[in-house]
């Protein structure tokens, strides 16, 4: 029986497909798979308020014109859209066996693809070639792609 930690280094290490790990995940109990998930987006939340916080530093020293775009988006508003996974994966651990609690968390899950897509600011600072090591959307991804175990759980 494989924990969902070793199954998540697998998958984020590329070593299996996403297909493979949804598969796998269906020898682990829901419960562990809420409690890692919670647990993994915990991480990634602190990952993106430190980058964020970072960034917003670095753009009131700059002078480069690319970044003026950068620097009048609200940071603030991005952050704030990645917290309410938060409490929905909260009320998920604590009522496991609901189902429709998993349909809303997938659907905040859906509702961050998109906005990763459409949102001017979240694209200007993760595809800004004059911001290393900024793309959030690359660690925002890395954390929604677990999320696929729910689907089939």
């Amino acid at each position: 029986r494989s924990t969902m930690e070793g199954l998540v280094e697998l998958f984020k290490n590329g070593f299996i497909t996403e297909n493979q790990y949804k598969e796998r995940a269906k020898d682990i109990s829901k419960d562990d798979i809420h409690r890692f998930l919670q647990k993994d987006w915990e991480t990634t939340k602190i990952t993106i308020y430190a980058k964020m916080t970072n960034l917003a530093e670095k753009l009131l020293l700059t002078k480069i014109p690319v970044l003026t775009e950068v620097r009048e988006v609200n940071l603030a508003s991005v952050e704030q859209k990645f917290l309410t996974l938060s409490p929905a994966l909260q009320d998920l651990v604590s009522c496991p066996e609901d189902g429709q609690k998993e349909q809303e968390v997938m659907n905040i899950v859906k509702d961050y693809l998109q906005y990763m897509e459409d949102d001017k600011s979240f694209r200007a600072m993760s595809d800004n070639p004059f911001i290393p090591n900024m793309n959030l959307k690359k660690d925002v991804l890395a954390s929604l792609a677990l999320f696929s175990t729910l689907e089939t759980v």
